[in-house]
């Protein structure tokens, strides 16, 4: 058996002995310590729970990492850890975390509740590992080499399985494999743990002799048991890799077999070993930035390798995509490269610093500086042609090519040159070169020096780079010229008016769709079809200031910028270009990818290159790098996204992991929401959307922001939507959810605002309703003092015509009479007679003027008329007068057809006690009592019956029939002897109907 394995060793012990050499430029490790939120340095283990989070116990406590902080949990937080070290933690098939502590006891944590199992009750052993078998039981082994178990349950009332302890052969470790078999390390080999035994199978005879100090679970349900510097993989119960570590690198400290079945392994001469499947070794140290002796090795989900050791803090290690050239000659100044070409053999030429030149040969990493002759001084471009020819562009407008062993001086290429900045080779072998001064541009015939000619009239005298597209035109890209495009001898220039983002035009990349892509100062561009679409950071660009740009075997665009390097898909590009999508996704690389420096290079073309491997090379401001463009992986695990917290007016609570509604008191309408999304390749490249389902309908354009705040929310029901993609731009679509409903005050509620819905509705209906009706009367108050003014007008009309028409009439018969009569008697009785008729006239038409004068619309007016008429007309008559009117009236406002009937009515009852009651006195008297305006004339005359009189004569049906008209009431009381008393009276409600309001309204 012993030579069987020999046999079987020595393939493995023959490719590790010759590949030990460590290789610094292959892993990326990041470590975080105590000053980045990590309990304590020293870390005791690392599990990844189901929902993606990594968890690290260390002596001062537990602590949760979602790639962009810890959450710790110690006492304070957790008082059922107390004081102890954790020891070990592990999840178990039904998600929940066990956590092991230095005392003994052992806890349980499921969905954020921390609970004592009681299985631990009076035990005070140090767990060290926890393992589960088939049958769910969680197996204890103990600082003093004991093993146990318990059931996974903690509400599980199954009893404790314990294997007595054996003195002679202590458990040193345990693992189950893929099929839950436990297995146990043990001082006499490698035994099985089945029902409560431990025992060795038949085909592990051979690790009797050896103290199995450790145990790892492997891939493919297998086991890897650890001696020393050897290392032994076991499936179905039979040794199939047998592994032993050089000497030099001493005893193994700790196994991991990695998802690609890729083998670390720790030593404890501080190196960190990776073994591939072929054999191939490589290892880390101090140097790669590890510290102390690796004791623990974890594998999380996207195949990223952590580990921990004593005050070494937590250590991530990736493969490093981008591989840094990196010269390290006492001599090289400063490694700041600006160009990088490479011709069809595969050599890649680069220029650092002002003067040093250097060349990685084909399957070579190893950058050598070109030391055989003089190299001009401050190269600024370089070029290999299609016949290998390197051509090498300098200042004062010198242009070199190597020839052989040697560089040679071929030409200048113009007065007042300052320097070379690009140098392109066209489909027809002709070289163009572009400076700074003179022309501008240039050309060689066929590549051949003799042939030299500078194009005459070119627009720009600054150009920095050239590249000639599918229809044969040469493209000039320059220095805040904008794009010039060359054909058939015309110039095309192409600026900001036309649509550049920028008119520093520093890179030129034509496809082979014929289009043109420009990288400027400021964005990218596309051409095509003489139509310009800009594409920049606010679309979704990773950076703007574009250095170079090349295409990969996959239709990707790998382009370099101030910012570092991105990776584009060019079909991406072309479709936002076209208006079919609103933005672009961009995968973005920096440090944590290798890149020794962000910044890189440009403006001297070229400023990257692809070599035949596929690779693709730019310059940084640290050195030169490549990316194996066509082999990089994609991480496609999308990252889990959780929402951590809810802060309500600043005040944070847990998520609660249910499927009800987050309720909200009344009154709060700030929020902030707390999200992750639990990537650990590069969690800085993580993006994010999101939108509050209820007040947003789009989602956010992507950030790499983790919270977000919302102000003045209304209360309503919403639903907080979060999604994100890793740092490969995979997105998870589902994302996560929190519905949270912010509970209303009664007068937000949607029955309260029916209501006053319906209120405000009954209000408006009403006081329109109140309106129109109002505008109604309004207009039948038009129509009626229109009809008014009418009747005025037709009154007027009468009386001037009955009145001072008829006088006038009178007038002219009797002046006429005058003419014909004979006696002096006859002519003066007649002048009498036209004198009395002038005066009535004058009379009637001092009547008509004061009825018809607007300023006479009062009730003073009135009575002040009305008593200065009385007085006249009595005192003609000789009849004393006396009035009775109050001081003060009312401020009543009588229309013209009221205060002429009035009058009308007076007069008629003044004529009544001249003509008839031969009185000597006559007291008229004005009365506004009680809504009743009353006017009395009383006399001391003869007197009648009336019952006698009614029908004689027409002056009380006269009197009647005026005060009829302005619904007035008319009542004479006289008695033979004892005088006549004339009343007549209008209610206020009744003279309102007719023209008589409280305010002033003249028709």
């Amino acid at each position: 058996m012993k030579i069987a394995l020999a046999l079987l060793l020595l393939p493995f012990l023959a490719t590790a002995s010759p590949q030990t050499t460590p290789s610094v430029s292959d892993f990326i490790v990041t470590t975080w310590r105590s000053e980045d939120g990590l309990p304590h340095d020293n870390v005791n283990c690392i599990t990844q729970t189901h929902d993606g989070y990594l968890w690290i116990g260390t002596p001062m406590g537990l602590a949760r990492f979602d790639g962009a902080k810890f959450e710790t949990f110690s006492a304070k937080e957790l008082p059922e850890l107390g004081v102890n070290r954790i020891t070990d933690i592990y999840e178990d098939r039904d998600d929940v975390l066990w956590v092991a502590l230095e005392n003994g006891r052992l806890l349980a944590w499921k969905n954020g509740v921390m609970s004592l199992s009681p299985a631990e009750e009076g035990k005070c052993q140090a767990i060290t590992k926890i393992a589960q078998d088939a049958n769910g039981y969680l197996w204890l082994r103990t600082a003093a080499g004991t093993l146990r178990a318990v059931p996974a349950s903690i509400t599980n009332d199954q009893p404790a399985i314990a294997i007595a302890p054996d003195t002679n052969a202590p458990v040193f470790s345990i693992a189950s494999d893929d099929s839950r078999q436990l297995w146990a390390g043990t001082k006499t080999g490698l035994k099985a743990v089945n029902n409560g035994e431990l025992r060795t199978p038949e085909g592990l005879a051979a690790l009797n002799d050896a103290a199995i100090g450790l145990v790892i679970r492997g891939q493919q349900n297998s086991i890897w048991a650890i001696h020393g510097r050897k290392l032994w993989q076991i499936s179905a119960g039979k040794i199939i890799t047998e592994i032993e570590i050089l000497e030099e690198f001493g005893q193994i400290q700790t196994v991991l077999e990695a998802a690609d079945n890729q083998l670390w392994i720790s030593t404890t001469s501080g190196k960190l070993l990776c073994r591939e499947k072929s054999g191939r070794i490589r290892s880390l140290g101090q140097e790669d930035g590890l510290r102390g002796i690796a004791s623990v090795l974890f594998e999380d989900h996207e195949g990223d390798i952590w580990c921990a050791s004593y005050g070494g803090g937590l250590s991530r290690i990736r493969p490093r995509l981008f591989r840094w050239h990196k010269l390290t000659q006492a001599n090289i100044v400063s490694p700041y490269t600006f160009n990088v070409c490479s011709d069809s053999a595969g050599n890649v030429w680069a220029r650092l610093g002002a003067q040093t030149l250097i060349k990685i040969s084909p399957n070579s990493n190893a950058p050598v500086p070109w030391m055989k002759s003089t190299v001009p001084d401050s190269i600024r471009a370089l070029f290999c042609d299609r016949k290998g020819v390197l051509w090498l562009g300098a200042e004062g407008g010198k242009l070199y090519r190597m020839n052989g062993d040697t560089i040679e001086f071929v030409l200048e290429v113009g007065d007042k040159v300052s320097f070379i900045s690009a140098i392109f080779e066209d489909s027809r072998s002709n070289l163009w070169v572009g400076f700074t001064g003179g022309g501008g541009v240039g050309r060689m015939r066929g590549g051949d020096p003799r042939q030299w000619e500078e194009l005459k009239e070119f627009p720009v005298k600054d150009v920095r780079s050239i590249a000639e597209t599918s229809d044969g035109a040469i493209w000039f890209g320059t220095y805040y010229g904008g794009a010039t495009r060359y054909q058939g001898g015309r110039y095309t220039q192409y600026t900001m008016r036309e649509g550049l983002p920028a008119d520093y035009v520093r890179c030129l990349y034509a496809d082979k769709n014929g289009s043109l892509w420009m990288g400027t100062l400021r964005g990218l561009c596309r051409w095509q079809n003489g139509k310009l679409s800009a594409i920049t950071v606010k679309d979704g660009l990773w950076n703007d200031s574009i250095s170079d740009l090349l295409e990969d075997g996959s239709g990707n665009f790998w382009i370099s910028s101030f910012g570092g390097v991105f990776r584009a898909a060019r079909q991406q590009l072309n479709d936002f270009a076209d208006g079919r999508i609103s933005s672009v996704q961009c995968i973005g690389y920096n440090r944590n990818d290798g890149l020794p420096g962000l910044e890189c290079p440009g403006g001297f073309q070229p400023a990257g290159t692809r070599t035949p491997d596929g690779r693709i090379w730019f310059p940084t401001e640290a050195g030169l790098v490549s990316v194996d463009a066509d082999r990089i992986g994609k991480n496609e695990q999308s990252p889990p996204v959780l929402i951590e917290q809810i802060s309500v007016e600043g005040e944070s609570r847990p998520v609660r992991n249910n499927t009800g509604y987050e309720k909200i008191a009344p009154g709060k309408r700030h929020l902030e929401f707390r999200f992750a999304a639990l990537s650990f390749a590069s969690p800085e490249k993580i993006r994010f959307r999101h939108k509050l389902e209820g007040l947003e309908s789009e989602w956010s354009s992507p950030d790499d922001h983790r919270s977000v705040t919302y102000n003045f929310v209304p209360p309503g029901k919403y639903v907080f939507r979060v999604i994100a993609c890793n740092n490969d731009g995979v997105w998870n679509p589902v994302g996560a959810a929190l519905p949270i409903v912010l509970q209303p005050f009664f007068w937000q509620t949607a029955w309260f605002r029916a209501g006053t819905v319906l209120a405000i509705g009954a209000a408006l209906f009403f006081a329109v309703r109140h309106m129109e009706r109002k505008k109604l009367k309004l207009r039948l108050e038009r129509i009626e003092r229109q009809q008014a003014i009418e009747r005025d007008r037709a009154r007027i009309a009468k009386d001037i015509h009955d009145d001072a028409g008829a006088t006038l009439a009178q007038i002219a018969l009797l002046s006429e009479r005058i003419e014909n009569c004979q006696r002096l008697e006859e002519v003066g009785i007649l002048n009498k007679r036209i004198e009395t008729a002038a005066r009535q006239t004058i009379q009637s038409i001092d009547e008509i003027v004061w009825a018809v004068s607007p300023k006479h619309d009062t009730l003073e007016s009135l009575a002040n008329y009305l008593s200065s008429f009385a007085q006249e007309h009595l005192e003609l008559a000789g009849v004393r007068c006396v009035l009775d009117v109050a001081p003060i009236l009312a401020p009543l406002t009588v229309r013209a057809e009221i205060r002429h009937n009035i009058l009308l009515t007076a007069r008629e009852a003044l004529q009544n006690v001249v003509n008839h009651a031969a009185a000597t006195e006559v007291c008229m008297s004005l009365d506004f009592r009680q809504n009743v305006l009353a006017i009395r004339i009383s006399d001391n005359g003869n007197g009648f019956e009336i019952e006698k009189r009614t029908g004689a004569g027409n002056g009380i049906s006269n009197m009647r029939k005026r005060l009829d008209e302005i619904h007035g009431t008319l009542e004479i009381t006289s008695s033979p002897g004892g005088g006549t008393t004339v009343e007549f009276s209008v209610v206020i409600e009744k003279l309102h109907v007719s023209g008589i309001g409280n305010s002033p309204s003249r028709g």
